[in-house]
């Protein structure tokens, strides 16, 4: 088993490694680079923080773009090609497929993490960058896994790459939702607003809370606390079980 996972771990890395992704990847980080280098000459004050903030958001958003983009498009030319049927016609079982395509990809992510750092070395001290890094590819890791449950479940590469989106916007920006749903403009609450407030709540609890990863602010001030990355890790650890399992689910279910 542990040989067809690694094997098709490989080969998934090498498409990567032999694609466009690689270049789409350098023109990311250097387009982030000179975005923050723009904004920075701009401000009067706090040049490097802006500089450094702005490099980071770009680069977050660029590589989890990118990332999306390579793992449902990969999955979805297998399937169109039967080359998924073609590898499970062999000794390999679902559970290796998968297990082999989550190692490539996430060994990919590894290589784009390391690749974001580039532009952040620097201006930032190098334990906070190493935080940063382990933060960023443990996100990246909840997003491929997302990326790769809804290609295997999703037929359209459009409908996939639309929902690991907004699965990754909104796990961003659930805390923000929430302070706003729990604190409204208007002092006086409805039944609607009650009624929203509780889903927005039951939204958060399934969410992972991304925007707790690779915060600007270890970047730019203090590293993480050791509860911030214990919390990181724990996350990263059950919403990578939860989506395996889901996709193994799928995966066992459908006759090829």
């Amino acid at each position: 088993m542990q040989h067809k996972v690694l094997t098709i771990g490989w080969f998934t890395f090498l498409e990567a490694s032999r694609t466009k992704v690689v270049w789409l990847m350098v023109a990311v980080v250097f387009a982030s680079f000179f975005a923050g280098l723009f904004f920075s000459n701009t401000a009067i004050t706090e040049t490097r923080q802006i500089q450094v903030a702005v490099t980071n958001s770009a680069i977050r958003l660029g590589i989890v773009l990118l990332a999306t983009l390579f793992v449902v498009a990969t999955v979805s030319r297998e399937r169109e090609e039967r080359g998924l049927e073609w590898l499970l016609s062999m000794p390999v079982c679902r559970i290796d497929y998968y297990l082999g395509k989550l190692a490539g990809f996430s060994a990919a992510a590894l290589v784009a993490t390391l690749m974001s750092c580039v532009p952040l070395a620097p201006y930032v001290p190098i334990h906070n960058l190493l935080y940063w890094a382990f933060s960023f590819y443990c996100e990246l890791l909840i997003v491929v896994s997302f990326a790769l449950f809804c290609a295997l479940g999703v037929r359209y590469v459009a409908y996939s790459v639309f929902i690991t989106m907004a699965f990754y916007v909104l796990s961003r920006s659930m805390a923000a939702i929430s302070l706003l749903a729990e604190n409204p403009i208007l002092p006086n609450r409805t039944w609607t607003g009650e009624l929203t407030t509780t889903v927005v709540e039951a939204i958060s609890h399934i969410l992972p809370s991304l925007n707790r990863f690779s915060e600007t602010a270890w970047l730019i001030y203090d590293t993480p606390a050791r509860d911030a990355l214990v919390a990181v890790v724990v996350q990263t650890f059950v919403y990578l079980l939860l989506l395996a399992g889901a996709s193994l689910f799928d995966l066992y279910r459908k006759e090829f």
